[in-house]
């Protein structure tokens, strides 16, 4: 008897837990959670005193008011969800009920944290933390995407219904890409343009693309008068530009640049979009890939700061990593000359994208692999060795802009390469210090919170991120991880691809089973969170939404122009039209690319103003130099 007792006391222990948990704690959790959030949007005001917990006690008494109201709408829905379920199916269910007005509002857990990133100057006080609030609010999306299981891909036996469906489908999809498209072109032209009109481009370094541009159309292949030798071969070797230059006859100046970096970039949607569309076998799932591509703050930060060729990386590569998902042999070997063609040390990282094509075991890719490692090897040493005025890997020589100084502090005795390759083999705990730094870790944040982190689930793919890791996280020089700058393209598209791989590796792994949940759901959960990620950390640090914290460069952008801003590049524009085409002129670093359309154009400090008819000079770049 005493046994029999116990055992119903244990089973209604167990009862009373579940229920306080579902039907008392939750709720609870998720009113004081929509609550707060509500009041926060509605008192923006008072973020910075929320923020520092110094809220005058009656305002926090009036803020509890908010709590109750959720807690009672909640009561209310559960009510409502009850008698639904007691109607269908003739039983009384409350705890069922619960349970879905719990799941299906678990997502109003997310709103304190999304109501935060609302207060003033908080990206760039503490940006850490805002990618920590961007990604908690986006996991708690993820009972309440649980909801959902997607559609199941169209079959041929499906009916008509189901037929015209999926032809309003593919047109719907259609047309929402080719908005993403054109709405991202058109969107960062614009910017791209006023910020230039703003004087807010440099000569360094759009002044030298746009020079390489001018030079190259009329027959001087990548010459260039700003730099030694007069030619970008002292520090690039970028031919892509010689290919591009006939687009500069359309309009032979610097804005042409920025309107075809732009569309360049935006093209990246349709590889990004198919990526996803392959692997997860769902459109919707391409969509939300394309977005996360086109929405990423890396992006936009390299596509507002001037104009360079590394930037150029990011659609064939995506289209390249397509072609190989896609086993299309063909298509990757064309794209891997254009590749090649971009910059002397895209080789360096196909070199990794080969051997993570390798490390997939599908048959033909060992051959496709090392293939690929001999081909980017004999044309990066035939450019070292023949093309370019220096062999060193880091560019060092008299007539070369060396980059040893980005990897100032693993290069100690200023040794070059061989500096840089003791220092990681003798001392692997500074090299780890080196790259967890906490810029560097803000910086990966950046690139990752965006994607959900996936990126790194996707094995074995995640080993082409190698390179990119390497190039970033062992510099010193700031500008190599932060996202306002170009050297982001190393990764980022690596990673958006890898991202839908990494969402079918958990889907068809063990975490369907462990989590006793549809793998479908799983897809769901990550595709949602992914969205929520990239939507909420774009608003904080990309270039769509103002803020406080994006860069394009070293500066913050300018959107429009002020009636003086507007002025000044009339009169700009007024003078440079005055300079005979064929006229040499001398500039300073701000004037540069409005007149660095012309053979003979130097900067001030090159000294050689005798070779020039005119000198062209904005007095914030003299300051402390007479």
């Amino acid at each position: 008897m005493l046994k029999g007792l116990l055992g119903r006391l244990d089973q209604w222990i167990a009862r009373f837990a579940l229920v306080s948990l579902r039907g008392l704690i939750w709720p609870f959790l998720i009113a004081i959670a929509a609550g707060s959030g509500v009041w926060m949007i509605r008192h923006q005001d008072q973020l910075n005193q929320m923020s520092q917990n110094r809220l005058p006690h009656d305002v926090r008494v009036n803020a509890v008011w908010y709590t109750a109201g959720a807690l009672l709408a909640l009561f209310v829905a559960h009510a409502v969800v009850a008698f639904v379920i007691r109607l269908r199916t003739g039983e009384r269910q409350s705890l069922r009920a619960t349970e879905l007005v719990n799941q299906a509002t678990a997502c109003l857990l997310g709103l304190p944290f999304v109501a935060a990133m609302l207060t003033p100057t908080l990206e760039t006080k503490r940006p850490i933390l805002v990618l920590v609030f961007a990604i908690i609010a986006a996991l708690c999306c993820v009972p309440t995407l649980m909801l959902f299981g997607g559609r199941e891909p169209f079959d041929e036996d499906h009916d008509d219904k189901e037929r015209r469906w999926d032809r309003i489908e593919k047109w719907l999809v259609f047309a929402l890409l080719m908005a993403m498209f054109a709405g991202y072109a058109l969107f960062f032209s614009r910017l791209a343009i006023t910020n230039h009109h703003a004087i807010g481009s440099r000569t360094i370094d759009l002044g030298y693309y746009d020079n390489i541009f001018y030079q190259s159309i009329h027959g001087r292949p990548l010459a260039c008068s700003f730099l030694k030798a007069e030619s970008h071969v002292s520090a690039h070797f970028d031919p892509i530009l010689v290919l591009l230059s006939p687009l500069y006859l359309l309009y032979p100046r610097a804005e042409m640049l920025l309107v075809l970096q732009s569309v360049w970039l935006a093209s990246g949607v349709f590889p990004a979009y198919l990526i996803g569309r392959k692997v997860l076998d769902s459109r919707l799932a391409g969509l939300i890939i394309a977005a996360a591509f086109a929405l990423h703050p890396a992006v936009h930060g390299a596509n507002m700061y001037e104009f360079h060729s590394l930037t150029l990386i990011a659609t064939p590569l995506l289209w390249a990593l397509y072609f190989l998902e896609t086993n299309n042999r063909r298509g990757y070997w064309i794209t891997l000359p254009i590749l090649l063609l971009i910059r002397e040390d895209v080789p360096l990282l196909m070199c990794f994208v080969a051997a993570a094509a390798i490390l997939t075991r599908k048959p033909g890719y060992a051959r496709l692999g090392w293939v690929t490692v001999a081909v980017c090897g004999v044309y990066f040493a035939v450019v070292k060795l023949f093309i370019m005025t220096s062999p060193d890997l880091l560019n060092a020589g008299d007539e070369s802009y060396g980059f040893s100084y980005y990897y100032r502090d693993m290069i100690p005795n200023h040794k070059g390469v061989q500096g840089l390759a003791l220092s990681l083999l003798t001392n692997p705990s500074y090299t780890v210090q080196h790259m967890l730094a906490e810029p560097k870790v803000e910086y990966m944040m950046k690139l990752l919170v965006p994607l959900g982190v996936l990126p790194l689930v996707a094995k074995p793919g995640r080993f082409m991120l190698v390179y990119g890791f390497i190039f970033t996280l062992l510099a010193t020089r700031k500008p190599v991880f932060e996202t306002g700058f170009q050297y982001s393209m190393l990764l980022v598209p690596m990673m958006v691809a890898l991202t839908p791989m990494g969402i079918r590796r958990l889907r068809d792994g063990q975490l369907p089973r462990m989590l006793a949940i549809e793998p479908q759901k799983v897809v769901v959960a990550c595709l949602g969170v992914v969205l929520i990620a990239s939507l909420a950390v774009s608003w904080r640090f990309g270039a769509i939404w103002k803020n406080t914290a994006f860069r394009g460069g070293f500066a913050r952008i300018t959107r429009e122009l002020d009636e003086g801003q507007a002025l000044r590049y009339q009169k700009i524009r007024e003078m440079a039209d005055m300079i005979e085409p064929g006229a040499g002129v001398t500039v300073t670093n701000k004037i540069g690319p409005q007149v660095s359309n012309r053979q003979h154009v130097f900067l001030y400090r090159q000294k050689k103003v005798k070779e020039s008819h005119y000198v062209f000079l904005d007095e914030r770049d003299l300051k402390g130099k007479f």
